[in-house]
């Protein structure tokens, strides 16, 4: 199960994420601003290279304003909600490329943006990371993939399908969107990318419709999703250590996200406790 997991690791845990990509097959990492240190870069690939998973995914959050885990100032770029006041796409398109082509440096292969969630209340926890309504979500987010694309790095739109009309913050309490009119809007700019082509990382949302977290849900993201929709990509979980995600056993939630059709599970934390708990003694 651990070829299934996106695994973080804290910043004392260097010399055991070594020992751990080269003698488990996990899936991959998620990078932090505290695991980037001066030697980054080498770091990267050196994990590449002592790896048993040769397709070692190495990802990070890197959306732009204040979402971003490489702080250089020469790949900054602004917030989705400040790109859409002050950039054209096209030029917002040329500030990611560059992003991207930094972060490909560093050894990044997999950037979790953009963020395509619909979000028309600045008190949503998403206000500043969204780029708002649909057409400008169209426009902006294509304008992240395609910059990406060119820089030789993977995207991933999130979250389906949405956390952008669903309430409160999702990193601390539970959420769910109780209307079927709001599950039809949220879910269109997915939908509509997907219509267009893209094919890289989809990005599930611990949102609770009709009793069922999607995340955990083989009708919205194996029926609907990928054979409905017919999306060719991979398909990862939000961070199963959100508190939306629910109350189970780390093993249990891994194990539902997998049979619901998730390619892959983001699980931030302490690298050694994750591993201890997804051993196959307690799978």
């Amino acid at each position: 199960m651990l070829e299934k997991c996106v695994l973080g690791w804290d910043a004392d845990e260097d010399d055991l994420l070594l020992e751990t990509v080269k003698k488990k097959n996990i899936g991959g990492i998620i990078v932090y601003a505290k695991n980037i240190k001066d030697n980054f870069t080498a770091f990267s690939k050196k994990l590449r290279e002592t790896s048993v998973n040769k397709n070692l995914i190495i990802c990070a959050d890197q959306e732009g304003g204040s979402v971003r885990r490489f702080m250089d100032e020469d790949i900054f770029v602004m917030s989705a909600r400040e790109s859409i006041e002050f950039l054209n796409p096209i030029q917002y398109e040329t500030e990611v490329y560059f992003m991207g082509k930094r972060l490909k440096e560093y050894g990044i292969d997999l950037v979790l943006g953009p963020v395509l969630d619909i979000v028309t209340s600045k008190e949503n926890i998403l206000w500043e990371r969204s780029y708002g309504f649909m057409e400008d979500i169209l426009k902006f987010g294509e304008a992240f993939i395609s910059a990406l694309e060119k820089a030789g790095v993977s995207s991933c739109i999130k979250h389906f399908f949405g956390y952008g009309l669903a309430n409160p913050d999702p990193h601390g309490n539970p959420v769910s969107i109780e209307r079927t009119e709001r599950v039809k809007t949220s879910m269109f700019p997915f939908v509509k990318m997907v219509s267009r082509g893209y094919k890289d990382f989809i990005m599930t949302a611990h949102v609770d419709y009709e009793g069922e977290i999607v995340t955990y849900s083989a009708k919205w993201i194996k029926d609907y999703l990928k054979k409905s929709c017919g999306f060719g990509g991979k398909v990862i979980t939000d961070d199963l250590m959100m508190k939306s995600a629910g109350d189970m056993p780390l093993p249990e939630k891994v194990r539902k996200s997998v049979e619901a059709g998730c390619d892959y599970c983001i699980i931030s934390g302490r690298l050694v406790d994750a591993v201890k708990k997804l051993s196959p003694q307690a799978l």
